[in-house]
């Protein structure tokens, strides 16, 4: 759930700013890697693309992380499915 950001006012490209978050890939190039996927992800929050995993740990949980600086600083979310 958006907590009041609807456009996606920090992409780097300046003609995207306008466009709504809700339906923007957030992921791209993901591949097969362990026991989930590898790629990158897409944070609307602040308009970077950052190296990253997803993988499934439930059956409506899903985990992201994404790392900057070779790996050096990481950060995880877990995305529980809505119904």
């Amino acid at each position: 759930m958006l907590t009041g950001e609807s456009k996606d006012v920090n992409n780097p490209d300046a003609s995207l700013r306008g466009r709504s978050v809700v339906g923007v890939a957030l992921t791209r190039d993901m591949r097969p890697a362990g026991e989930g996927w590898e790629g990158s992800l897409y944070n609307f929050r602040d308009g970077k693309t950052y190296s990253g995993k997803l993988a499934m740990k439930g059956p409506n949980v899903l985990e992201l992380s994404g790392c900057v600086l070779g790996g050096l600083i990481c950060k995880k979310q877990l995305w529980t499915r809505v119904e």
